[in-house]
């Protein structure tokens, strides 16, 4: 897999859909990593990976503020 230095393979397979929405609903919504990590069926811990590994590629897609 690439780099994921340009943010375009960040979030790569099941993690681009799931992460991205994780991602998405912790800007527009500011849950805790445990309710996020209850909503999607993972532990909280695998939650915050997924916004720190997503946010930096919507920020440079200037959608952080969402």
């Amino acid at each position: 897999m690439p780099a994921a230095t340009d943010g375009a393979h960040v979030c790569a397979g099941w993690r681009q859909s799931s992460d991205g929405k994780l991602a998405v609903i912790r800007l527009r919504q500011y849950p805790t990593n445990e309710v996020l990590a209850f909503l999607f069926g993972v532990s909280d811990s695998t939650a915050s990976r997924a916004i720190a590994r997503c946010v930096p590629a919507l920020e440079r897609a200037g959608m952080d503020t969402m």
